[in-house]
Protein backbone atom coordinates (compact mmCIF):
# COMPACT_ATOMS: atom_id res chain seq x y z
CA UNK A 1 0.00 0.00 0.00
CA UNK A 2 1.00 3.46 -1.06
CA UNK A 3 2.20 5.41 2.01
CA UNK A 4 0.29 8.43 2.29
CA UNK A 5 2.39 10.33 4.83
CA UNK A 6 4.52 10.35 2.38
CA UNK A 7 2.78 12.98 -0.14
CA UNK A 8 3.55 16.67 -0.73
CA UNK A 9 0.86 18.19 0.89
CA UNK A 10 1.31 15.84 4.34
CA UNK A 11 4.44 18.56 4.99
CA UNK A 12 2.63 18.77 8.62
CA UNK A 13 3.34 15.18 9.33
CA UNK A 14 6.73 15.11 7.87
CA UNK A 15 7.36 17.66 9.98
CA UNK A 16 6.25 16.28 12.79
CA UNK A 17 8.09 13.10 12.24
CA UNK A 18 11.37 15.08 11.80
CA UNK A 19 10.87 17.06 15.13
CA UNK A 20 12.00 20.50 13.16
CA UNK A 21 10.70 22.95 15.79
CA UNK A 22 10.98 23.06 19.61
CA UNK A 23 6.90 22.46 20.10
CA UNK A 24 7.57 19.02 17.62
CA UNK A 25 10.20 18.37 20.01
CA UNK A 26 8.65 18.61 22.88
CA UNK A 27 5.76 16.71 21.86
CA UNK A 28 8.42 13.88 22.59
CA UNK A 29 9.47 14.58 25.87
CA UNK A 30 7.67 13.71 29.02
CA UNK A 31 5.61 16.37 30.03
CA UNK A 32 7.09 17.57 33.53
CA UNK A 33 10.23 17.74 31.65
CA UNK A 34 8.00 19.44 28.24
CA UNK A 35 6.39 22.09 30.30
CA UNK A 36 9.77 23.39 32.08
CA UNK A 37 11.60 23.35 28.64
CA UNK A 38 8.94 25.48 27.24
CA UNK A 39 8.82 27.73 30.24
CA UNK A 40 12.56 28.48 30.00
CA UNK A 41 12.29 28.59 26.47
CA UNK A 42 8.95 31.52 26.80
CA UNK A 43 11.17 33.33 29.36
CA UNK A 44 13.90 33.35 27.12
CA UNK A 45 12.03 34.75 24.05
CA UNK A 46 10.75 37.47 26.60
CA UNK A 47 6.85 35.78 27.17
CA UNK A 48 7.52 35.15 30.80
CA UNK A 49 8.55 37.10 33.60
CA UNK A 50 11.50 35.46 35.85
CA UNK A 51 8.99 35.12 38.48
CA UNK A 52 6.96 33.50 36.41
CA UNK A 53 9.32 31.31 35.15
CA UNK A 54 10.31 30.75 38.39
CA UNK A 55 6.57 29.54 39.34
CA UNK A 56 5.99 27.67 36.25
CA UNK A 57 9.08 25.52 37.69
CA UNK A 58 7.71 24.67 40.63
CA UNK A 59 6.16 21.03 41.52
CA UNK A 60 2.51 22.15 41.51
CA UNK A 61 0.00 20.53 39.18
CA UNK A 62 -0.35 22.01 35.80
CA UNK A 63 -3.98 23.02 35.83
CA UNK A 64 -2.86 24.80 38.99
CA UNK A 65 -0.38 26.43 37.14
CA UNK A 66 -2.53 27.49 34.06
CA UNK A 67 -5.08 28.87 36.47
CA UNK A 68 -2.47 31.34 37.81
CA UNK A 69 -0.81 31.77 34.87
CA UNK A 70 -3.20 31.52 31.61
CA UNK A 71 -0.52 33.45 29.91
CA UNK A 72 1.03 29.74 29.25
CA UNK A 73 -1.64 28.65 27.13
CA UNK A 74 -1.50 32.07 25.32
CA UNK A 75 2.37 31.34 24.81
CA UNK A 76 1.77 27.98 23.28
CA UNK A 77 -0.66 29.22 21.36
CA UNK A 78 1.32 31.14 18.95
CA UNK A 79 4.51 29.55 19.68
CA UNK A 80 2.21 26.67 17.46
CA UNK A 81 1.22 29.31 15.07
CA UNK A 82 4.92 30.51 15.10
CA UNK A 83 6.01 26.76 14.13
CA UNK A 84 3.61 25.48 12.30
CA UNK A 85 2.44 28.80 9.75
CA UNK A 86 3.40 27.27 6.80
CA UNK A 87 0.79 24.29 7.43
CA UNK A 88 -1.66 26.87 8.40
CA UNK A 89 -4.81 28.21 6.45
CA UNK A 90 -5.76 31.89 6.32
CA UNK A 91 -8.65 31.40 8.55
CA UNK A 92 -6.15 29.38 11.53
CA UNK A 93 -6.51 25.73 10.36
CA UNK A 94 -4.38 23.07 9.73
CA UNK A 95 -3.67 21.53 6.41
CA UNK A 96 -4.27 17.70 6.40
CA UNK A 97 -4.68 15.55 3.64
CA UNK A 98 -5.14 18.93 1.18
CA UNK A 99 -8.03 19.42 3.22
CA UNK A 100 -8.71 21.80 6.28
CA UNK A 101 -8.54 20.13 9.83
CA UNK A 102 -9.72 22.19 12.96
CA UNK A 103 -10.79 21.64 16.49
CA UNK A 104 -12.71 23.61 18.75
CA UNK A 105 -9.87 26.34 19.40
CA UNK A 106 -6.89 24.58 20.92
CA UNK A 107 -4.22 24.45 18.55
CA UNK A 108 -1.67 22.81 20.82
CA UNK A 109 -4.21 19.86 20.75
CA UNK A 110 -4.70 19.85 17.50
CA UNK A 111 -0.93 19.44 16.61
CA UNK A 112 -0.58 16.76 19.42
CA UNK A 113 -2.93 14.53 17.95
CA UNK A 114 -1.61 14.77 14.30
CA UNK A 115 1.68 13.70 15.78
CA UNK A 116 0.66 11.10 18.15
CA UNK A 117 -2.50 9.22 15.95
CA UNK A 118 -1.29 10.03 12.27
CA UNK A 119 2.45 10.44 12.61
CA UNK A 120 3.53 8.30 15.70
CA UNK A 121 0.63 5.94 14.14
CA UNK A 122 -0.64 5.56 18.53
CA UNK A 123 -3.38 2.99 17.28
CA UNK A 124 -1.55 1.51 14.43
CA UNK A 125 -3.81 2.32 12.01
CA UNK A 126 -1.02 1.36 9.45
CA UNK A 127 -0.45 -2.42 10.67
CA UNK A 128 -3.71 -3.71 10.66
CA UNK A 129 -6.26 -1.46 8.38
CA UNK A 130 -6.72 -2.84 5.08
CA UNK A 131 -8.19 -0.64 1.95
CA UNK A 132 -12.04 -2.52 2.70
CA UNK A 133 -11.62 -2.25 6.71
CA UNK A 134 -14.97 -0.97 8.58
CA UNK A 135 -14.09 0.40 11.52
CA UNK A 136 -15.43 1.72 14.79
CA UNK A 137 -14.00 4.76 16.19
CA UNK A 138 -15.59 5.22 19.73
CA UNK A 139 -14.28 8.60 21.38
CA UNK A 140 -13.64 10.24 18.06
CA UNK A 141 -12.92 13.39 18.89
CA UNK A 142 -12.31 16.21 16.49
CA UNK A 143 -11.88 13.31 14.27
CA UNK A 144 -8.15 12.90 13.92
CA UNK A 145 -8.31 9.04 13.71
CA UNK A 146 -10.87 8.99 11.41
CA UNK A 147 -9.72 11.07 9.09
CA UNK A 148 -6.45 9.23 9.31
CA UNK A 149 -8.02 5.64 8.82
CA UNK A 150 -9.84 6.97 6.02
CA UNK A 151 -6.47 7.67 3.95
CA UNK A 152 -6.04 3.53 4.43
CA UNK A 153 -9.57 2.69 4.38
CA UNK A 154 -10.12 3.89 0.72
CA UNK A 155 -13.18 1.38 0.03
CA UNK A 156 -13.78 0.40 3.65
CA UNK A 157 -15.97 2.78 6.19
CA UNK A 158 -15.48 4.19 9.46
CA UNK A 159 -18.10 4.90 12.02
CA UNK A 160 -17.08 7.49 14.32
CA UNK A 161 -19.05 8.54 17.54
CA UNK A 162 -18.89 11.60 19.89
CA UNK A 163 -21.36 12.67 22.33
CA UNK A 164 -19.90 16.19 23.52
CA UNK A 165 -21.77 18.80 21.22
CA UNK A 166 -19.21 21.26 20.26
CA UNK A 167 -16.51 18.42 19.70
CA UNK A 168 -19.09 16.63 17.37
CA UNK A 169 -19.40 20.05 15.30
CA UNK A 170 -15.79 20.23 14.74
CA UNK A 171 -15.45 16.27 14.10
CA UNK A 172 -18.44 16.91 11.42
CA UNK A 173 -16.42 19.73 10.00
CA UNK A 174 -12.88 17.70 9.74
CA UNK A 175 -14.50 14.85 8.52
CA UNK A 176 -16.84 16.20 5.73
CA UNK A 177 -14.82 15.95 2.90
CA UNK A 178 -14.10 12.05 3.42
CA UNK A 179 -17.43 10.03 2.53
CA UNK A 180 -16.10 6.83 4.11
CA UNK A 181 -16.77 8.87 7.49
CA UNK A 182 -20.27 7.94 9.11
CA UNK A 183 -20.19 10.58 12.03
CA UNK A 184 -22.75 10.25 15.07
CA UNK A 185 -23.34 12.52 17.79
CA UNK A 186 -23.51 9.62 20.78
CA UNK A 187 -21.65 7.59 22.54
CA UNK A 188 -21.08 3.80 22.78
CA UNK A 189 -21.28 2.15 25.77
CA UNK A 190 -22.93 -0.90 28.04
CA UNK A 191 -26.70 -0.27 27.07
CA UNK A 192 -29.04 2.20 25.37
CA UNK A 193 -29.65 4.91 27.30
CA UNK A 194 -29.51 8.56 28.02
CA UNK A 195 -26.70 10.07 30.55
CA UNK A 196 -25.30 13.04 31.45
CA UNK A 197 -21.63 13.51 30.52
CA UNK A 198 -19.25 16.51 32.18
CA UNK A 199 -17.70 18.77 29.66
CA UNK A 200 -14.29 19.76 29.80
CA UNK A 201 -13.88 23.54 29.59
CA UNK A 202 -10.35 23.78 28.56
CA UNK A 203 -9.85 20.71 25.78
CA UNK A 204 -11.78 18.55 23.33
CA UNK A 205 -10.49 15.45 26.03
CA UNK A 206 -11.19 14.72 29.08
CA UNK A 207 -15.25 14.45 29.15
CA UNK A 208 -16.40 11.85 31.26
CA UNK A 209 -20.09 10.35 31.49
CA UNK A 210 -21.60 10.49 34.68
CA UNK A 211 -21.01 6.47 35.66
CA UNK A 212 -17.78 6.27 34.69
CA UNK A 213 -15.32 5.02 37.24
CA UNK A 214 -12.65 7.44 35.83
CA UNK A 215 -15.29 10.36 37.07
CA UNK A 216 -16.12 8.82 39.72
CA UNK A 217 -12.80 8.24 41.01
CA UNK A 218 -11.92 11.91 40.71
CA UNK A 219 -9.34 11.42 38.65
CA UNK A 220 -10.96 13.91 36.09
CA UNK A 221 -10.78 17.86 36.12
CA UNK A 222 -13.56 17.86 33.66
CA UNK A 223 -16.60 18.73 36.04
CA UNK A 224 -14.30 21.42 37.78
CA UNK A 225 -15.90 24.51 35.64
CA UNK A 226 -17.10 22.50 32.85
CA UNK A 227 -20.58 22.16 31.52
CA UNK A 228 -23.51 19.30 31.65
CA UNK A 229 -24.63 17.66 28.25
CA UNK A 230 -27.32 15.35 28.26
CA UNK A 231 -25.89 12.37 25.70
CA UNK A 232 -27.38 9.61 23.79
CA UNK A 233 -25.27 5.77 24.18
CA UNK A 234 -26.19 3.25 22.09
CA UNK A 235 -24.36 -0.28 22.03
CA UNK A 236 -21.94 -1.47 19.05
CA UNK A 237 -23.93 -4.67 19.00
CA UNK A 238 -27.33 -2.40 18.52
CA UNK A 239 -25.90 -0.28 16.16
CA UNK A 240 -24.39 -3.17 13.83
CA UNK A 241 -27.72 -4.37 13.51
CA UNK A 242 -29.92 -0.97 13.21
CA UNK A 243 -27.68 -0.24 10.36
CA UNK A 244 -27.23 -3.74 9.03
CA UNK A 245 -23.23 -3.69 9.06
CA UNK A 246 -21.80 -6.92 7.32
CA UNK A 247 -18.63 -7.15 9.31
CA UNK A 248 -16.48 -4.86 12.09
CA UNK A 249 -12.77 -5.07 11.03
CA UNK A 250 -10.94 -2.70 13.78
CA UNK A 251 -12.78 -0.85 17.11
CA UNK A 252 -10.18 2.17 18.61
CA UNK A 253 -11.72 3.22 21.91
CA UNK A 254 -10.78 6.06 23.65
CA UNK A 255 -13.22 7.04 26.37
CA UNK A 256 -11.92 8.26 29.82
CA UNK A 257 -12.81 5.68 31.25
CA UNK A 258 -15.75 4.13 29.48
CA UNK A 259 -13.64 1.42 27.88
CA UNK A 260 -14.72 -1.64 29.70
CA UNK A 261 -18.44 -0.24 29.07
CA UNK A 262 -18.23 -0.22 25.29
CA UNK A 263 -16.57 -4.01 25.33
CA UNK A 264 -19.37 -4.61 26.98
CA UNK A 265 -21.61 -3.52 24.84
CA UNK A 266 -20.02 -5.21 21.45
CA UNK A 267 -19.83 -8.65 22.87
CA UNK A 268 -21.75 -10.17 20.00
CA UNK A 269 -19.77 -8.19 17.65
CA UNK A 270 -16.73 -9.63 19.02
CA UNK A 271 -17.56 -12.82 19.54
CA UNK A 272 -18.59 -13.26 15.58
CA UNK A 273 -15.55 -11.29 13.83
CA UNK A 274 -12.86 -10.90 16.18
CA UNK A 275 -11.57 -7.67 15.30
CA UNK A 276 -8.46 -5.65 15.83
CA UNK A 277 -8.89 -3.77 19.65
CA UNK A 278 -6.77 -1.28 20.29
CA UNK A 279 -8.17 0.71 23.58
CA UNK A 280 -6.31 2.87 25.98
CA UNK A 281 -4.91 1.42 29.36
CA UNK A 282 -4.65 3.90 31.90
CA UNK A 283 -7.98 5.39 32.85
CA UNK A 284 -9.15 3.29 35.95
CA UNK A 285 -6.75 1.70 38.24
CA UNK A 286 -7.39 -1.65 37.36
CA UNK A 287 -7.80 -1.46 33.32
CA UNK A 288 -4.49 -3.05 32.79
CA UNK A 289 -5.91 -5.85 34.57
CA UNK A 290 -9.32 -5.63 33.80
CA UNK A 291 -9.91 -4.93 30.00
CA UNK A 292 -8.09 -8.11 28.49
CA UNK A 293 -9.66 -10.26 30.86
CA UNK A 294 -12.82 -8.77 30.24
CA UNK A 295 -11.80 -9.32 26.31
CA UNK A 296 -10.84 -12.74 26.86
CA UNK A 297 -14.15 -13.45 28.75
CA UNK A 298 -16.06 -12.84 24.98
CA UNK A 299 -13.19 -14.45 22.96
CA UNK A 300 -11.05 -16.59 25.19
CA UNK A 301 -7.88 -16.47 22.31
CA UNK A 302 -7.96 -12.90 22.56
CA UNK A 303 -3.96 -11.30 22.72
CA UNK A 304 -3.37 -7.59 24.40
CA UNK A 305 0.02 -6.44 24.15
CA UNK A 306 0.70 -2.66 25.60
CA UNK A 307 2.09 0.31 23.96
CA UNK A 308 3.63 2.88 25.77
CA UNK A 309 5.36 5.09 23.38
CA UNK A 310 3.27 7.67 24.23
CA UNK A 311 0.08 7.09 25.94
CA UNK A 312 -0.80 3.50 27.26
CA UNK A 313 -2.80 1.47 25.03
CA UNK A 314 -3.76 -1.97 24.66
CA UNK A 315 -3.39 -3.42 20.85
CA UNK A 316 -5.58 -7.29 21.68
CA UNK A 317 -6.26 -9.14 18.17
CA UNK A 318 -6.79 -13.51 18.21
CA UNK A 319 -3.90 -15.68 18.83
CA UNK A 320 -4.21 -16.71 15.37
CA UNK A 321 -3.90 -13.33 13.41
CA UNK A 322 0.13 -13.95 15.18
CA UNK A 323 1.14 -15.51 11.85
CA UNK A 324 -0.45 -12.36 9.97
CA UNK A 325 0.71 -9.39 11.74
Amino acid sequence: MKDSTSRQDQNIVEFLKKRKGIFSKALHWPAPLRNRIMSFYGMAQGFFSLKEFLYLLLPASFESKRNLIPRYDEFLQEEVKREFSSFMTENGSFKLFENEFRGAGYLTEDVAFINEIVAMDQYQARKFLKEDSIVIDAGANIGTFSVWASQIASRGKIYAFEPVGKTFEALRRNTHYYPQVSVENMGLGQSVSQKNIFVNKKSTGGSVFEDSPFYVAGKSDAGQGGTVEEAKITTVDVFVKERNISKIDFIKIDTEGYEGNILKGAKESIAKWKPVIVMSAYHNPNDKKDLPELLKSIYPEYICRLRNDGEEDFVCHPREMNSTV
